[in-house]
């Protein structure tokens, strides 16, 4: 499946590589784009949206599905 999601908290280079090293922990994520210019992230994963939610959560993020 492929998830957008939107990151309006993710302001700079480090927060874009946090939320990167966050899916990189994910098995199931098959590829992955961080756009800080537009404060999404796209990702191809056969897991639940839920789980990469979850994921950014813990590193201190607040993303939104917002296209599935």
């Amino acid at each position: 499946m492929k998830y957008r999601f939107k990151v309006d908290d993710m302001s700079c280079n480090h927060c874009k590589m946090t939320i990167e090293k966050a899916l990189q922990e994910l098995e199931d994520i098959e590829l992955y784009n961080v756009d800080l210019e537009k404060k999404e992230v796209s990702v191809e994963s056969d897991g639940d949206a839920q789980e990469i939610i979850d994921k950014i959560r813990e590193r201190g993020y607040s993303p939104e599905l917002i296209q599935s």
